[in-house]
C-alpha cells in the first residue's frame, strides 16, 4: 500500500500540485487542531505502522544477508530506503485517503463519504500483526543463541582474541646437536624480552608457548588457544662457523603471511643481535605501522660483545628451566653464571641472573647464611654500578628485598619501577602480585595475578597463585569460576587439585567431595599435597591414616625441612588414638629437637619452632612455657610484618595458648583470625579434632559455626575424641 501511493503521487504530481496541497493544508489547519486532523486522517496509525513494519523489515534483511551470504551493502541499502521512505510516507498520508473507488485526493472526498474510520481498524490490526512478528523474531534470535551459562562458561574456557597480542613460538633447532638447542632457545628468549617491554603489546610468555614446540596443531588451533592475532615462528640451524635463522609472521586472522624472512650469516655477537633486533622491529612494525625512537633505541641494544659470554648465560637458563624450587638447577645455573661475568664483566645481564640465582639459594634453604647473603649482593651491586635504571636491575633489585632481606615494601617499590619499563613480562606481573599480598594489599595482588596468568595461560605456577589468593581472602564464587576452568586445562596438576580439596571443605565443608577430588590426584612433595593430604585425613577423623601418611617418601621429604613439626602430627594422632605412651615419646623428641631454638634461621623458620614448640609443650601439660614460645613468635612475627606468613604463625600459636586453657584471650585471637586473610576457615574450626578440648564452651561453638551450616547436607556435629586438657 505505501510503496503504491508513493508512484502514483510520484508520477501524476509536479510542483504546481505540492504548493496546491501546502495552501490547502494552511487554509484547514486553520479551522482544526493539526493533532485531530492527524488523527482523522490516520497519520499517526500510519507512522507508527511503518516504523513497526521497517524495523521488521530492517532485520530480516540482516538474517538474509548472512544466511543467504548476501553483498555486504544489501542491509545498509534496506535500511537506507526505510528512512527516505518515512517522510513521503507521512506526507500522502495526508494528503490522500484510500476509499472504496480507489485512492483518492483527500480534498475531493466528501466527509460523510470517508471511510477513514474503516482504514484506521485495518491499520491497528496491521500493526498487532507487525508486533506478533517482531515477538516471534526476538524470540527465534534468542533461541539461535547460546543459553547465558554456556556462553560464560565459553568465555572462561576460550582465550580472548587481542588484536594486538602475539605468540613467538619456541624455534626449531634445525642444528645437527642436539646440545644446541639451548642456543636456539636464547634467541627465542632474547626475542620474547625484547617484545615485552612494547608497551603496545600483549605477549605470550615463553612458559605457555613452550607446549607447542612439538605440537600438531594448527597455527590457527594455537592462536584460538592463546588468545593472540599474530604468530612468529621460525628455526635455526647452526653449523660451524655459520648461522641460519629464518622465521616468518603471520596474521592468523586473515591467515596471511605478513612478512617472512631467513638470514644465512657468520655467526657473530654482532650479528646475532642484528637477527634478533630485525625480528622484533618486524613484529613491532606490523602491530603498530611505525616505531618510535626510544623503541628503536631499545629493539638496537646489545648487552654484550662477547658470544661466549651470550652463550654461558644462555645455559644458565636453560638449567633454571626445571621444576619447583630445586636447589640443584640453582647451583648448576650458578656455574655457568659466574662464567658469564669472567667472559664479559661488563654483561649487566650476566650479573643479574648470578644475583638472582644467590638469592634463590638463599630463599630456599640450601644455604640462608650471611655469606650467601654478602654474594648475592655483590653480584646486584655489580649489576647496578653498569645499569642501574635498566629493567632487569630494578627487578633483581626487587628479588634482593623479596627473598633475602624481607623488605616489601622496598621490593614492590623497585618491581613498579621495573613494570613501568615491561609492561608485558608476566614474570614482573607475577611478582608484584606476591609481594602485594604480604603487604595486604589484596585487591592489586588478585589484579596483577590475573594479568600474570593471562599473558602466561599454561604456566600452572601463575594460576596456583591466583587460586591461593582467592582462597586466602574467601572468594568463593571466584575461585569455584577459576577451579573450573583451570582443571580441564590442567588435568594432572597437583597444586590445583590440591586446592579445589580444600576448597570444598572450607567453603561447604563436603569431605565426601573433597575425597573424591583428592583420589585422582598425582602424590608429590609440595607442601599444598601434603597439607592436604593430612588435613582431610585429620578432618575425616582417621588417626590410623594420619600415621600411615608418614611411610609414604612424599611426606617424610616433605618434614625435612620443618624440624619437630611432623613428630607433633604423629603424637596428636596418638592421642586421638588413646595411646599415651607413643604420644608422650613423640612430644619429648620435638622438645629436645627444638631446644634451644635458633635464632640464627630467617625469622620465619624461628616464629614456626617457637610455635611447633609451643604446642609440644601445651599439649605435654607445661602451659607457661606454652605460653611465652607462643608469646615471642607473635611478638617476633606479628601480622602487619607478612600477613600471608604471619597468619599459619598466629593461628599455631592461637592452638597452643587455648590448649592451656586460656579460653578468653583465644576467643580473641579466633574472632581476629576468622576475619584475616589466610587466617581461620570455620568449617575448618568445626570439623577438626584438634578443638573438640574447646567445644565445652559454647563461645567458641557459636564463634566457629560455618556462615552457610544450615544450607549444608554435611553439617554433622563433631563428636568429642580428644580429652580436655
Amino acid at each position: 500500500m505505501i510503496c503504491a501511493i508513493i508512484v502514483f503521487s510520484l508520477s501524476e504530481f509536479g510542483c504546481n500540485q505540492l504548493i496546491r496541497l501546502r495552501n490547502e493544508f494552511i487554509q484547514r489547519t486553520n479551522t482544526m487542531s493539526l493533532f485531530k486532523e492527524l488523527k482523522r486522517r490516520n497519520v499517526i496509525r500510519v507512522a507508527v505502522a511503518y516504523l513497526v513494519i521497517g524495523w521488521l523489515l530492517a532485520q530480516i534483511s540482516g538474517t538474509l544477508e548472512q544466511a543467504l551470504n548476501l553483498p555486504d551493502w544489501f542491509d545498509t541499502m534496506v535500511v537506507t530506503l526505510l528512512l527516505l521512505g518515512f517522510p513521503f510516507t507521512l506526507f500522502f498520508s495526508w494528503a490522500f485517503e484510500i476509499t472504496t473507488e480507489g485512492i483518492k485526493r483527500e480534498r475531493d472526498i466528501i466527509r460523510d463519504d470517508s471511510i477513514s474510520h474503516i482504514t484506521a481498524k485495518k491499520l491497528d490490526l496491521i500493526t498487532i500483526i507487525a508486533l506478533i512478528a517482531v515477538a516471534g523474531l526476538v524470540l527465534w534470535q534468542q533461541m539461535q543463541s547460546k543459553p547465558l551459562t554456556e556462553t560464560s562458561s565459553t568465555i572462561e574456557n576460550t582465550a580472548i582474541l587481542d588484536l594486538n597480542s602475539i605468540a613467538v613460538l619456541p624455534f626449531a633447532n634445525r642444528s645437527s646437536q642436539e646440545g644446541d638447542l639451548y642456543f636456539t632457545d636464547g634467541i627465542h628468549d632474547d626475542i620474547l624480552t625484547q617484545l615485552a617491554k612494547i608497551k603496545v603489546l600483549k605477549v605470550i610468555s615463553r612458559t605457555s608457548v613452550m607446549q607447542y614446540r612439538k605440537s600438531k596443531k594448527t597455527i590457527s588451533e594455537i592462536a584460538k588457544d592463546l588468545g593472540v592475532s599474530l604468530i612468529l615462528e621460525g628455526g635455526v640451524q647452526r653449523a660451524g662457523n655459520r648461522i641460519r635463522i629464518n622465521a616468518q609472521l603471520i596474521e592468523v586472522t586473515a591467515d596471511e603471511h605478513l612478512w617472512a624472512e631467513t638470514y644465512d650469516r657468520e655467526i657473530s655477537i654482532e650479528n646475532l643481535f642484528d637477527i634478533q633486533s630485525e625480528i622484533t622491529k618486524h613484529i613491532v612494525t606490523a602491530i603498530k605501522g611505525q616505531l618510535s625512537h626510544q623503541e628503536q633505541t631499545l629493539l638496537s641494544s646489545r648487552p654484550t660483545d662477547s658470544l661466549a659470554a651470550w652463550e654461558l648465560l644462555s645455559q644458565a637458563k636453560a638449567k633454571l628451566r626445571g621444576s619447583g624450587y630445586n636447589s640443584n638447577k640453582y647451583l648448576q645455573a650458578l656455574d655457568y653464571a659466574e662464567q658469564a661475568t669472567q667472559q664479559d664483566p661488563q654483561f649487566v645481564n650476566a650479573w643479574v641472573l648470578l644475583a638472582t640465582v644467590q638469592s634463590s639459594i638463599y630463599w630456599v634453604g640450601y644455604d640462608p647464611s650471611e655469606s650467601r647473603q654478602k654474594l648475592a649482593l655483590k653480584a646486584l651491586n655489580k649489576a647496578i654500578s653498569i645499569a642501574p635504571n635498566s629493567a632487569e636491575v630494578l627487578a633483581a633489585q626487587g628479588e634482593y628485598y623479596y627473598r633475602i632481606e624481607h623488605d616489601y615494601n622496598k621490593a614492590l617499590n623497585y618491581q613498579q619501577q621495573a613494570y613501568i619499563l615491561m609492561p608485558n613480562n608476566p614474570e614482573m606481573l607475577l611478582t608484584l602480585g606476591l609481594t602485594q599480598r604480604r603487604l595486604g594489599l589484596w585487591k592489586r595482588s588478585v589484579d596483577n595475578l590475573t594479568k600474570a596468568s593471562q599473558l602466561d595461560p599454561g604456566d600452572i605456577n601463575k594460576i596456583s597463585s591466583l587460586a591461593e589468593t582467592l582462597e586466602m581472602l574467601g572468594e568463593i564464587k571466584n575461585l569455584e569460576s577459576l577451579l573450573a576452568n583451570s582443571l580441564k586445562r590442567f588435568q594432572n596438576s597437583s597444586d590445583l587439585g590440591s586446592i579445589a580439596v580444600e576448597f570444598q571443605i572450607w567453603a561447604y565443608g563436603d569431605l565426601s567431595k573433597a575425597r573424591q577430588i583428592y583420589t585422582g590426584l598425582k602424590p608429590n612433595s609440595g607442601d599444598a599435597y601434603v597439607g592436604t593430604t593430612l588435613n582431610l585425613s585429620w578432618l575425616e577423623r582417621d588417626p590410623k591414616a594420619v600415621i600411615d601418611a608418614f611411610q609414604r617418601k612424599e611426606v617424610l621429604t616433605f618434614f625435612e625441612s620443618y624440624t619437630g613439626l611432623g613428630e607433633v602430627e604423629l603424637a596428636q594422632a596418638y592421642q586421638l588414638l588413646g595411646q599415651e605412651k607413643e604420644k608422650e615419646s613423640y612430644l619429648q623428641k620435638v622438645i629436645d629437637l627444638l631446644t634451644p631454638i635458633n635464632h640464627k634461621q630467617n625469622i620465619f623458620n624461628v616464629a614456626v619452632d617457637l610455635t611447633t614448640l609451643a604446642v609440644a609443650h601445651a599439649l605435654s601439660g607445661h602451659n607457661e612455657k606454652a605460653i611465652a614460645l607462643a608469646n615471642e613468635a607473635i611478638q617476633i612475627f606479628p601480622l602487619e610484618k607478612d600477613v600471608l606468613d604471619a597468619s599459619p604463625i598466629h593461628m599455631a600459636a592461637c592452638y597452643a595458648i587455648a590448649l592451656t586453657g586460656d579460653y578468653d584471650r583465644a576467643l580473641e585471637m579466633i574472632a581476629l583470625l576468622l576475619k584475616t586473610p589466610g587466617g581461620f576457615k570455620r568449617w575448618y574450626l568445626y570439623l577438626d579434632p584438634h578443638w573438640d578440648f574447646f567445644r565445652v564452651d559454647e563461645r567458641f561453638n557459636q564463634l566457629i559455626k560455618p556462615l552457610n551450616f544450615e544450607q549444608s547436607i554435611h553439617a554433622e556435629k563433631p563428636k568429642r575424641q580428644l580429652p580436655k586438657l
